[in-house]
């Protein structure tokens, strides 16, 4: 509590993996925090008083409206830039109430925020009916990060944003509102013509639908194109899921 800058905490109980008994101590920048149950966790809020970023708004979402929202970032090009824009801002991912970075490097983009590294080296070619990136692999090595660290299992729903993408988490909060999980889970068709990568989200129970079907999905449609279908990882996963 005396801490200048520490206005909330985070216990990890026995049980809680690699954070077992490890206390985080937040800020209150770039964003609120937002409460999550959790049985291998017991958080709370310091003493305020007038330090930096006082008081710490600590958010209870509506059942159905939390959001655990990632990005997967190019170590070369724009994308560094405008995850750094975004996070100063507190738009797109840094705007949901969990957030995750992945790369297939460990980089620092803003002070203290760094990727999480993927099995990778996120290059791709071009091809397909489409003359799409043919990044299913590359997607296919994030997913297996993303549900490898389980954040997304203390949220109700899963995004996975591209950088340049425009994305209004509290549009999606108002969308997905309308849909109940199911037991397999619920993912949103952004187009007629099928998923498009850019912005897909994905319920709690589907994302581990996929986790648990991807390995199968894999070598069904490997036999049925006699090798790489010639898909972008958005028409993969959309096709996947609809078996």
């Amino acid at each position: 509590r005396d801490h200048e800058t520490c206005l909330a905490w985070t216990w990890g109980k026995s049980g809680a993996g690699n954070s077992s008994r490890v206390c985080f101590l937040k800020g209150g920048y770039p964003r609120p925090v937002t409460r999550v149950p959790s049985t291998h966790y017991k958080s709370g809020l310091t003493t305020q008083g007038d330090k930096l970023g006082a008081p710490m708004q600590a958010i209870q979402r509506a059942v159905g409206q939390s959001l655990y929202c990632f990005a997967l970032i190019q170590p070369q090009g724009y994308e560094k830039g405008l995850i750094a824009m975004q996070f100063e801002e507190q738009a797109s991912i840094f705007e949901c109430d969990e957030y995750g970075m992945f790369s297939n490097r460990r980089m620092e983009l803003v002070t203290g925020v760094f990727t999480s590294v993927v099995n990778s080296t996120l290059h791709c070619s071009m091809g397909g009916e489409f003359g799409t990136a043919l990044n299913t692999g590359i997607f296919l090595a994030v997913w297996t990060k993303v549900v490898e660290e389980g954040r997304f299992l203390y949220h109700d729903w899963t995004v996975k944003v591209d950088p340049d993408a425009v994305f209004l988490p509290s549009r999606i909060r108002n969308i997905v509102k309308d849909y109940r999980e199911r037991e397999t889970g619920v993912y949103l068709n952004n187009c007629k013509f099928g998923m498009h990568g850019p912005l897909e989200v994905f319920s709690r129970n589907a994302v581990k639908t996929w986790a648990s079907g991807a390995g199968e999905c894999v070598e069904y449609f490997w036999k049925l194109c006699s090798g790489p279908c010639g898909w972008g990882e958005d028409m993969f996963i959309d096709q996947c899921m609809k078996r």
